[in-house]
C-alpha cells in the first residue's frame, strides 16, 4: 500500500490589518521550496527599498510559496475572490506577503525541547 505525503497542512490566521484572513498551507514541503523561499526573502531583506531587486526577490519568494505551499485562503478584494496562486501577487500588498511568509517561516521553525 502506498504512503501518500499529505504535506502536513495547517491554517495561518493573520492579525492586525488582516485579522480574519486565513490561509491553508503545507508545512511539510520539499527542501527546494523552503530553501528557495528563504533565499529570496534574504535577498528581499538585503535589497535597497523600492528597488527592482527588492520587487523581484519578493515576487520570486511569493511564486515559490504560492506554487508549493499555499493550498487556499478566504481572500476577497473589491474585484471579488483573489486567486490562491502566483497571480495574486498583483492584487495583494507587499506588507501582506511579508506577514504571510513570516508566519509560515515561524510555523516551519521547530521548537527546541527545553528552549525558550
Amino acid at each position: 500500500m502506498a504512503f501518500v505525503l499529505s504535506g502536513d497542512p495547517a491554517t495561518l490566521a493573520l492579525e492586525g490589518p488582516y485579522a480574519g484572513a486565513e490561509l491553508d498551507v503545507l508545512t511539510d514541503v520539499p527542501l527546494g521550496i523552503s530553501a528557495g523561499i528563504g533565499l529570496w526573502m534574504t535577498r528581499y531583506a538585503e535589497a535597497e527599498a523600492g528597488s527592482a531587486e527588492e520587487a523581484t526577490a519578493l515576487q520570486s519568494a511569493w511564486t515559490l510559496f504560492a506554487g508549493g505551499v499555499l493550498v487556499g485562503w478566504n481572500l476577497h478584494d473589491r474585484r471579488g475572490v483573489v486567486p490562491a496562486d502566483a497571480s495574486a501577487f498583483s492584487r495583494i500588498s507587499p506588507r501582506f506577503i511579508v506577514q504571510v511568509l513570516g508566519l509560515w517561516a515561524d510555523l516551519m521553525t521547530p521548537e527546541v525541547p527545553g528552549g525558550e
